[in-house]
């Protein structure tokens, strides 16, 4: 999701215009993931940091910086790619695709129900599980095979972890689940409840 690195003495820089300028050319030779690359890799000599999130609105890009001593150098490079990126949409639209299909984004998106979650479990051939009357646990098959099918379909096993972790981290929403569950799912006996895929094809 966010490119971390060593903070650089950015004394020795060279002019971000130029960088940027260097980056441009790969988007007018019709090479968008080389630019987004190069847009990535200035950044990161610059001490920025660049996060893809998920939002209900689609996705974005968001630029950040470290309180290190060094903002008043790096706060004219961050406006500069910010003032890049917003200066054509195939910019912007170029980073975006770029990091979502190397699975560098964080989904912060909600499930809006129960039966809504758990179908993209599901869908998944994922699994609910509640043991010993605990809160409701999740798990999808990541076995060689799904995992080298993760990159060509998108990411959707991570994307499916993120929005999971962001709903069950609302009180409400965890008891409904469990209540879904405990109403949907077949009873283990001793507090103990499972939903998966495989019991559904029975």
């Amino acid at each position: 999701m966010t490119e971390r690195h060593e903070q650089p003495d950015l004394t020795q820089a060279p002019p971000i215009s130029d960088v940027l300028a260097g980056c441009e050319t790969h988007l007018t030779r019709n090479d968008p993931d080389t630019y987004a690359y190069c847009i990535l890799q200035a950044a990161k000599a610059s001490g920025i940091t660049v996060d893809l999130f998920i939002d209900d609105a689609g996705p974005a890009a968001w630029y950040g910086i470290p309180f290190d001593g060094q903002e008043h150098h790096r706060k004219p490079r961050l406006d500069a790619i910010i003032e890049h990126m917003r200066g054509a949409p195939q910019r912007g639209e170029a980073l975006v695709n770029y990091m979502l299909s190397r699975g560098m984004f964080l989904d912060r998106r909600r499930f809006g129900s129960p039966s809504e979650a758990a179908d993209a479990v599901l869908a998944l051939d994922g699994r609910l599980f509640i043991i010993n009357d605990g809160d409701v646990e999740m798990s999808v098959l990541t076995d060689a095979a799904t995992l080298g099918r993760e990159i060509d379909d998108g990411f959707p096993r991570r994307s499916l972890v993120h929005r999971w972790t962001n709903s069950m981290r609302l009180a409400l929403f965890a008891e409904e689940m469990k209540a879904w569950l405990i109403l949907n799912g077949a009873d283990l006996g001793g507090g103990r409840y499972s939903l998966e895929t495989k019991a559904l094809a029975r």
